[in-house]
């Protein structure tokens, strides 16, 4: 096993990648450096570290199914009352008919898109002057005031750790709701995701509600150490590749 972190003149990029680094050394795993993943050797053994785009690429090489987004309409089905917001689909070029802000993702495919807030008529063509067709389908949201942003980290259905990435640190979500979450994703959802996160929100009404759930094969760090983090992307690539 070797894992292979995105570098830039010998140097990692991002964050994320350093500690993924100092986990793989900490844990005796040998560690390779790349600038463009085709320098990488086709092996189901070797972990890859660095942009959605290069480990969607070397899944691709592998033979192995990108994984989709884990899909938010879903969790609405189960439960609507966690997100506290409505979500639906939409063409994207559909986002400036409505009144109100909203918020719009990318559904069915990593980084189509940068995610937005369309606020006035046409903003969707500034952030979305690289996509080709303006008729493609994307995640339509109700936008909601947040106070406080967490990442929840679920390893093997248990969860790690919690971390704020955005906001008042001192304001932690509710705990139970975390919970709840967790039971819908693992008992209900079935989501079979063994490294993944819950992200939450802290409204300016003080109420806890689920943003979205991120699988784990390309995630950032916002307060893992780096065993944890290694550890945490490490079980859900080798899910993925040697499924």
């Amino acid at each position: 096993m070797k894992l292979y972190i995105q570098t830039n003149d010998k140097n990692p990029i991002w964050d994320f990648t350093t500690s993924a680094q100092i986990g793989a050394i900490n844990n005796d795993i040998e560690v390779k450096h790349f600038n463009t993943i085709d320098t990488v050797p086709i092996n189901d053994e070797n972990i890859i570290c660095g942009s959605v785009e290069s480990a969607s690429q070397y899944l691709e090489e592998l033979g192995v199914n990108v994984p989709a987004p884990i899909d938010m309409l879903k969790f609405q089905e189960l439960n609507s009352f966690l997100l506290g917001r409505k979500l639906w689909l939409d063409k994207i070029s559909n986002c400036n008919l409505h009144e109100k802000p909203i918020f719009v993702k990318p559904y069915g495919k990593h980084k189509e898109f940068y995610p937005f807030v369309q606020k006035k008529e046409d903003d969707y063509l500034m952030y979305t002057q690289d996509v080709e067709n303006k008729d493609i389908i994307a995640l339509f949201q109700d936008v909601i005031n947040i106070k406080s942003e967490w990442r929840v980290y679920i390893l093997n259905a248990e969860i790690l750790k919690a971390c704020n990435y955005s906001g008042a640190v001192m304001l932690f979500p509710n705990v139970d709701t975390i919970n709840d979450i967790l039971y819908i994703s693992e008992k209900i959802m079935n989501i079979g995701i063994k490294a993944y996160s819950i992200d939450v929100a802290v409204t300016d009404k003080n109420e806890t509600v689920l943003v979205e759930l991120q699988d784990g094969w390309s995630i950032g760090n916002y307060g893992l150490n780096p065993d944890d983090y290694f550890k945490f992307i490490k079980t859900r690539w080798l899910q993925i590749v040697k499924q």
